[in-house]
């Protein structure tokens, strides 16, 4: 996928494919993060900003995994991503499920 996504950088029809993608994987999270808000599992955040966030996040992280064989950067990301849900998105009394 990061050869592909090297390729987005001069042609056009690699950089739409990537770009449709990434907007349905940002639709999605956004879907996740107004249903949780809906359940009262989330706080009222903005849902748009919320999964930019993760999605950018998720995907440093994987880059930096592939590229540089850089493990440590996936594990800390997820642990980075884990107390941001617990103590900024997750509603007081309530706990993440991995």
């Amino acid at each position: 996928m990061v050869e592909l996504r090297a390729q987005a950088a001069h042609d056009e029809r690699y950089r739409e494919q990537f770009a449709e993608h990434d907007r349905a994987f940002q639709d999605h999270l956004v879907d996740v993060i107004e249903e949780g808000i809906e359940t009262g599992t989330f706080r009222d955040v903005d849902a748009d900003r919320v999964a930019e966030f993760v999605g950018t996040t998720v995907a440093g992280a994987m880059t930096r995994r592939v590229t540089g064989g850089d493990d440590q950067a996936a594990t800390t990301a997820r642990a980075a991503l884990d107390t941001y849900v617990d103590h900024i998105l997750l509603v007081d009394g309530t706990e993440a499920k991995a």
